[in-house]
């Protein structure tokens, strides 16, 4: 799922990029595991956009921290931390317990920040020490769904969410009004299946995804 809720494109990806591999890179990432970008940086086109959760979890840091600028951990399931850097706003708090697409803050320009854009990375502390970092693509994969929750009908809507879906099984795309559901469907509302708010937040939206290649 997009940590980003609303357009983003991706600036930075993670690794030795070429920035990365400049003098000014060299020097910006020199305390990072063999002078890696340690994330992915997204851009909003300056738009202090709201940032969610990618994963179900535990708010472990939400405070000011250094080159991070406003700062968010969310310490996931698997025991990696997921970052969120150089945010306007902060709208969460240290032992709070979030779910998957929960808004946790805005996009911003705060820290070691050169434009207003997300920084979002994987890490967790070392037994030795430290930081491990990894590649964070996998997070914007599909969300895994309990066999429980997975919706049966092709269309669905969450129970307090006004917008209808369209849903293959894989991501979900919406119907722009109700006449055009009407229209493509159908009258009536015995064809959609409501399901809760988390399910239909584990559910990838068509398009919203960043090509990440």
């Amino acid at each position: 799922m997009n940590p980003i809720k609303g357009a983003s494109y991706v600036t930075q990806n993670y690794g030795k990029t070429l920035y990365a591999q400049s003098p000014a890179g060299q020097k910006a990432y020199r305390n990072f595991p063999n002078g890696i970008h340690p994330g992915i940086d997204f851009g909003t086109h300056g738009v202090n956009l709201e940032v969610v959760a990618t994963v179900a979890g535990k708010v472990v840091r939400a405070s000011e921290d250094g080159g991070w600028g406003k700062h968010i951990e969310l310490k996931g399931e698997d025991g990696w931390n997921r970052q969120y850097a150089h945010l306007s706003l902060i709208d969460c708090f240290i032992g709070s317990a979030v779910v998957i697409g929960q808004v946790l803050g805005r996009v911003g320009n705060t820290g070691a920040s050169t434009g207003v854009h997300l920084h979002y990375g994987n890490r967790k502390r070392k037994l030795t020490g430290g930081w491990e970092y990894r590649n964070p693509t996998p997070d914007f994969g599909i969300a895994k769904l309990d066999v429980a929750t997975v919706p049966k009908k092709k269309l669905i809507k969450g129970v307090s969410t006004p917008g209808v879906f369209v849903y293959n099984g894989k991501a979900k795309w919406g119907i722009p009004n109700w006449e055009t559901k009407v229209f493509l469907f159908g009258e009536g509302t015995a064809d959609i299946e409501e399901v809760s708010e988390d399910v239909i937040s584990k559910i990838p939206t068509q398009g919203l995804i960043p090509n990440l290649e």
